[in-house]
């Protein structure tokens, strides 16, 4: 990759003498100690001091001029574990169904109704290396799709395609998205035939109603630990179970605006009936030929997905500044740090979190009042996720909810606590998921005293890049790691190293500078996380073992 040098060279010499007003350690302050003041309760995701958080950003981003992303400034969703509601089926002729064995909504499905004739669409891939087009010859407008997971030959170490290791293309989010932009306003999904499949719907572990995990292993996984330890965290037995088991549901984000759904092999292979054809057999024949076969099945289809309204509401801020070049303005960095933080102890006393993550949500202002001034390229959007406290899962439920597509998210860079540099060090994650991202970061760093850490990956998958990189995003991450006040009543405004901080939200200047002018970025699994193989189960934080065809990226 071709960094531009000048772009980077421009920002070290404009930031070289003194930091501009935005990053000046006393502005900083300003803002910080508004943000983590007891006010705001600890700005628990879903309560009153979380959503006034969130309103008081907002304020602050308008006032600048950004752009609100959507219908509206703030972006709701569950913070809470989310469950299927009664109203939810899915009728195939004149049988109806309810979620269960036979059918179960994917966990990042929105919510609405699909009536339409049936298509099945085979893999709903399209590929030119090798020649492949499951879309060739059908027509999905208005239509429902039925596709299989994963792709032709997936088990074959000798594939035409990548071997064992599925394609990009193979990912739901991927397959959701093709069938999508051809005109389809519904997705079944169901599990090809072969060793990996399972023998009813996918998707069961991540709905309480069905799963074994939410209902036995998590409650037992927070008694198990010592009540010190949670009252230690601010957290109780269900805010761990919960937490856990938002992080599964957040898993394989879609994306879409379409319901999505699961089909046991079972409800395929009588659909594959109703088309005078057989699924087991249609398989073998397109693993041998290698010719895609797309048909309509005569059969009228309702979908509906509709869940029980949350026990509490999280509120993502999304804005953005548009870019100024004609080829690269619909490209996005995003610019995203969380702001919510852990809310009050029993006794009353507020867990401020000024360096998790005020330092980071005041570093999104900064940068925000810095760059309205000095536009970029790309569009820059910002983005203040809440309830990463609880799992990660505003930043899932973004990716999740589509505000900005995936496919145009050049880059993200993510800032979470980085109030506290020990010895002027700040941790630099992310730079093996694309190259030239290390360059980048040393270039950025220019003359500022500071010391970059690459090698600090204890916090991957603890904060909210995580989401972004499983979904083959490149990512940059900036922490200056734990300290004794972490996740304490003690992590106040007044222990933030304001002249550290400074230095770190130049740096992140730059590096946006760095990100908004370089040239396309090649996603690599530099970190080993994805575990793209077939048959592999997924990389989980939660300890109980979740078989490959339960994985919900496909």
């Amino acid at each position: 990759m071709v960094l531009s040098l000048l772009a980077l060279a421009f920002a070290t010499l404009s930031f070289a003498q003194e930091a501009p007003a935005p990053f000046q350690p006393d502005a900083l302050r300003l803002d910080l100690e508004y943000l983590s003041c007891d006010a705001f309760q600890g700005r628990k995701s879903g309560e009153f001091g979380g959503k006034a958080a969130g309103r008081w950003l907002q304020t602050r981003f308008q006032a600048l001029g950004l752009q609100p992303v959507g219908d509206s400034w703030l972006h709701p969703f569950a913070s809470s574990p989310l469950f299927i509601s009664s109203q939810t089926f899915l009728s195939i002729g004149e049988k109806t169904f309810s979620a269960g064995k036979d059918f179960l909504p994917h966990p990042s499905s929105p919510e609405g109704l699909a009536t339409g004739e049936l298509v099945f669409a085979g893999y709903a891939l399209q590929s030119d290396h090798p020649a492949w087009d499951d879309f060739a010859g059908i027509s999905l407008e208005g239509k429902i799709a039925l596709i299989l997971r994963w792709e032709p030959q997936a088990e074959q170490p000798d594939s035409l395609f990548l071997g064992k290791e599925l394609l990009p293309a193979s990912r739901l989010a991927a397959k959701v998205w093709a069938c999508e932009q051809r005109g389809a306003i519904g997705v079944l999904v169901a599990d090809a035939p072969g060793p990996s499949a399972g023998t009813s719907a996918a998707g069961a572990p991540f709905w309480p109603a069905h799963s074994e995990i939410f209902q036995r292993v998590l409650p037992g996984l927070g008694q198990m630990m010592p009540p010190e330890e949670l009252a230690a965290t601010n957290f109780n037995t269900t805010d761990v179970a919960n937490q856990l088991f938002g992080m599964m549901q957040g898993a394989g984000p879609l994306g879409s605006s379409i319901p999505v759904a699961y089909l046991s092999p079972r409800m395929a292979r009588a659909l594959f009936n109703k088309a005078a054809n057989n699924l087991t057999a249609w398989v073998k024949q397109t693993n041998q030929t290698l010719q895609p076969d797309s048909f309509p099945i005569p059969v009228s289809i309702h979908l509906q997905v509709d869940f029980d309204p949350p026990s509490r509401e999280g509120r993502n801020l999304v804005a953005a500044l548009p870019g100024t070049a004609g080829e690269t303005q619909n490209e996005v960095v995003l610019i995203t740090a969380h702001y919510d933080h852990v809310g009050m102890g029993k006794s009353g006393e507020v867990w401020n979190g000024a360096d998790d993550n005020g330092s980071g949500a005041t570093a999104l202002l900064a940068l925000a009042k810095y760059f309205v001034h000095h536009p970029q390229p790309r569009t820059l959007v910002f983005c203040a996720f809440d309830g990463e406290e609880l799992g990660l899962l505003g930043a899932n439920r973004f990716l999740g909810q589509g505000l900005v597509s995936a496919k145009n998210i050049h880059a993200m860079l993510n800032i979470d606590m980085i109030g506290r540099a020990k010895d002027h060090t700040v941790s630099v994650v992310g730079t093996k998921s694309a190259d030239g991202l290390r360059e980048l970061a040393e270039q950025a760093k220019g003359d500022l005293p500071l010391t970059l850490d690459f090698n600090a990956e204890e916090f991957f998958d603890r904060s909210d890049q995580a989401p972004f990189y499983f979904e083959g995003i490149p990512i940059l991450f900036l922490n200056t790691a734990e300290h004794e006040d972490y996740h304490t009543p003690n992590d106040d405004a007044d222990r933030v190293l304001y002249e550290d901080m400074s230095l770190i939200c130049q740096l992140a200047a730059r590096m946006t500078v760095g990100l908004a002018h370089q040239d396309a970025l090649i996603f690599q699994d530099g970190y080993n996380r994805r575990r793209s193989g077939y048959g592999m189960p997924p990389n989980s934080m939660v300890p109980w073992p979740i078989p490959f065809h339960q994985r919900m990226e496909y």
